[in-house]
């Protein structure tokens, strides 16, 4: 239990930490490329990201 409070703070540090940077490059896309051929690309990465976790995930794996 005592390290209940740590992980919650790497947990809030990387996901608030980490935003500001998102929103730029997701800014700075949309204003070169538009926001619908942006949002479409990173939707295609989220996907492979997602698929790759989900393949090499050995105990998603067993599951089915």
């Amino acid at each position: 239990m005592k390290c209940e409070g740590r992980v919650m703070s790497m947990f809030i540090l990387s996901f608030i930490g980490a935003m500001p940077f998102g929103n730029l490059i997701v800014g700075v896309a949309s204003q070169m490329f538009g926001v619908r051929h942006t949002l479409a690309v990173m939707g295609v990465i989220l996907f492979c990201i997602l698929l790759t976790l989900a393949i090499k995930n050995k105990r998603l794996l067993a599951v089915t």
